[in-house]
């Protein structure tokens, strides 16, 4: 990107944890990104997730609302306890989209009302349904000193980010983005 934006150099407006794939925004210049920088940090863009989802939730939409602790633990993990550490509020709205009898799994969209470190996959975790292929939060416990980072050739962690709608710095309008959903979401909603 460096390269095919020259001399720019393109600056990230906010972050996607590790293994999660989708739609990030980057500013061409440092005032832009001052200008969007602040949007993200006030939780004024409008963010939407896909994930597949172990089981099937009992409602057809749903919140999670567990404070999230703001010390990440040994491994570099969040908890969903406000007895471990500082907690900050955090909320999820989820929606189903389809269910996958074949696996049980289920397609679900996700957005942030907050934005909390690893804040998806801690309250789907907490709520029962971890995220296919999560190797921190998923449905076997992690093994002390087991890599967060999934390698090329392991199964994808099933969460992406699908849209993002935000205040463009230079027109001043509400812009919104969206991405091609993965193949195992595709697979998901067409079979649900």
């Amino acid at each position: 990107m460096a390269q095919v934006y020259r001399p720019h150099r393109l600056r990230p407006a906010h972050r996607l944890d590790a293994n999660t794939s989708g739609l990030v925004v980057c500013a061409r210049t440092r005032r832009h990104a001052q200008q969007l920088h602040p949007q993200f940090d006030r939780t004024e863009v409008d963010k939407v997730y896909v994930a597949r989802v172990q089981g099937r939730p009992t409602a057809t939409s749903f919140d999670g609302e567990a404070p999230i602790s703001d010390e990440p633990g040994p491994a570099g993990n969040r908890t969903c306890n406000p007895t471990a550490g500082k907690s900050l509020a955090a909320r999820t709205e989820f929606r189903v989209l389809s269910y996958q009898e074949s696996d049980d799994t289920t397609l679900i969209e996700a957005r942030l009302i907050t934005g909390r470190t690893h804040q998806i996959r801690l309250h789907l975790h907490f709520l029962g349904h971890p995220i296919v292929g999560d190797p921190i939060y998923g449905r076997e416990p992690m093994r002390p000193g087991a890599p967060q980072t999934l390698a090329p050739d392991d199964l994808p962690l099933c969460l992406h980010c699908h849209a993002l709608g935000f205040t463009h710095p230079v027109e001043g309008k509400c812009v919104t983005f969206t991405d091609t959903l993965p193949d195992w979401a595709m697979t998901a909603a067409e079979t649900g």
